[in-house]
This record gives C-alpha cells, structure tokens and sequence, in this order.
C-alpha cells in the first residue's frame, strides 16, 4: 500500500548513512584498536589493570559513534510526524546547504481542499445538474485532487453517477471514457486540443476569466463539441508568505512548478511573493 511505502521510505532513510555518519565510523574504527594498544602498553608499563581498563573506558568511542545516528533518526522521524518525508540522512545534511527550493503548489502553498465554485454548461439543453453527474461519471476513477473534489461534491448533492467504460487517465491531462457508446473527455486545454475538438472563442474568453481567478478548471467534451466547463478554487495557506519571505532572507531562491496555466499560476504567485514561475507542468517535468 502507499501507507508502507512511505513507512519504508521512512526506515530506509534511517538506515542510510549520511557523509557525517561515514565519517565518524571511519575515525571510530581507528581509535578502537588505538585505545587497545594504549590500554595494552599502560598495563604492560605500570602493572595496574585498573588504570588499563580506565584507558578503554575514556578512550571508548559510544557517543561520537552513536551520536550522529542517533540525530538523524530523530530528525527524519520527527519531519515525519509533520508530514515531510525524507529520503536519507545524506538528503537531510544537503538540505543545510541548499540555495533553491521548488514549491508545489496544489497541497503545498494551498491547502489541495478543491471546492467546485462554477459550473457552466455551453451546450443547449444540458443542466449543471446534467454536465456535473457526466463529468463525476467520467473521472470515477481518476486519483486526481479535481476529480475527487468532484466526486466528493456530487455525493453531498445526492447526484447518482453511472460506471464508467474504457476509462483511460492521461497523467498531467485528462481522462477520458465511454458514456452510451459516447466518447466523453474531461481535461484541461492541452488535453481537448490534442484530440481535435475545437474551443469557441466564446468558451475560451470564459477559460480566461476563470484563468484570471486562480480558478482551475475542467473542460467537458464528446468527440465533436464542449460541453461545459467545471471550475475549482483553492485556498492559498495563510503562513505560505511568511514562509517565501523568510526563505528569501535566507538567500534561497524559489520556485513554483505547477500544471495549472500561467494565469492561474501568477495569480497565486503574487500573493505569496514568488516570481518564478513553471507552469503547464506535466507530473515529469516537475
């Protein structure tokens, strides 16, 4: 499951060695056999095993050896518990010296709770009601934070959905799957392009708006025509421009990478401070 994934991860990060670690294991190795030989000679010198033994006991290396370990478990263990997942003891030691931090945007500076703030059929005779059951039957089966806020909102209307056929996920995209024998695309711009449907000037003006907003949005499609448009709006983190301005008092240039539009990308950039920005991101190019 993803939950032992990330448990893993976690387990694995405290058994990797950071430079630190390796380096304190290497002089360890040679005070051990060092304090033998001392220990050894102060016996063989003065005769008293007391003074012998105290030699290994000052000399014994438990805290240098111990302490970097232990350290690190505590940091990588302790980050867990607020979310952050680091990778190993190395990562965490790069992490002080690091001069550029990327930013996610959706879950990261927002809080990733999507609420459906416009639903905008453009086709004659379609309902909300009517493009919101087809696009939450759509993306049933999608994992994207979109989908399920759609999903999610459909249930609290009491809106009935039917099963989805063919469904196929373009990571980055859009879904798209068949409906009454209908081929039916929920996805962004790129998305609807890439399979020949064509965008009324009229529709794109609406997308713009919407772009203009910080809004995401949906666009719902059969083979030949748009349908409607669903829009969804986040929440910006109240301490995300605290945390750019104290970041850029550190001398740490950041970045936001997002997949959303260059619009709604900037609109959110500018509140929290951050003037480069990637948009139109696929999950691999992030």
């Amino acid at each position: 499951s993803s939950l032992q994934k990330l448990i893993n991860m976690v387990k694995e990060a405290e058994n990797k060695q950071a430079p630190t670690q390796r380096l304190v294991d290497k002089y360890a190795s040679l005070i051990v056999p060092g304090a033998l030989i001392i220990a050894i000679l102060t016996y063989l010198f003065l005769g008293n095993i007391m003074r012998a033994v105290t030699v290994l006991v000052v000399f014994c290396p438990c805290a240098l050896v111990l302490s970097t370990p232990t350290s690190i478990m505590a940091a990588v263990g302790q980050a867990t518990k607020y979310g952050v997942i680091i990778k190993s003891g190395e990562a965490l030691e790069k992490l002080g010296n690091a001069d550029t931090l990327a930013f996610d945007k959706t879950g990261t500076l927002t809080y990733g709770n999507l609420q459906i703030s416009d639903i905008i059929p453009t086709k004659e005779n379609l309902t909300q009601k009517d493009l919101l059951r087809l696009t939450a039957t759509i993306e049933k089966k999608s994992e994207h934070p979109l989908a399920k806020a759609i999903i999610n909102y459909t249930k609290q209307q009491n809106i009935k959905t039917e099963e989805p056929k063919d469904f196929q996920m373009i990571p980055g995209k859009g879904v798209k799957s068949k409906i009454n024998q209908q081929t039916i695309y929920c996805g962004n711009t790129l998305f609807i392009e890439e399979n020949k449907i064509p965008i009324e000037n009229k529709i794109k003006h609406i997308i713009h708006d919407l772009n203009n907003e910080g809004k995401a949005n949906i666009l719902v499609a059969n083979n030949t025509e748009i349908l409607g448009i669903i829009a969804l709006s986040d929440t910006i983190r109240e301490d995300a421009k605290n945390i750019v301005k104290k970041l850029k008092k550190l001398n740490t240039k950041i970045i936001l990478l997002t997949g959303d539009n260059i619009e709604a990308a900037n609109y959110f950039s500018n509140q929290v401070g951050i003037t480069d920005v990637h948009a139109g991101l696929l999950p691999e190019d992030k």
